[in-house]
């Protein structure tokens, strides 16, 4: 019992940090912040950051249209994950 009550948590909090994680960069392509910053704020290193975008194949804003690339990506995941 004590063993699936861990679990469950675990589930959990992996959960919330993901959906921090997908407000969070919806908030990194709707505004000026940096990347750094956006770290910083949901409390996740920026290697785990990137690798997170990386496995999602999600843009680093620098060029033409790469935010409405990256919004469009983020709502196809929402859309996956809750399907």
């Amino acid at each position: 019992m004590a063993v699936e009550a861990d679990v469950k948590k675990q589930a959990e909090e992996a959960s919330e940090l993901y959906s921090r994680i997908l407000d969070g960069l919806e908030g990194y392509y709707r505004s000026d912040i940096t990347f750094g910053l956006l770290a910083e704020m949901l409390r996740v290193p920026v290697r785990g950051l990137i690798e997170f975008m990386q496995r999602y194949k999600l843009p680093y804003k620098g060029g033409e249209g790469d935010r409405e690339r990256g919004l469009a990506a983020l709502a196809k995941i929402r859309q996956t994950r809750t399907s």
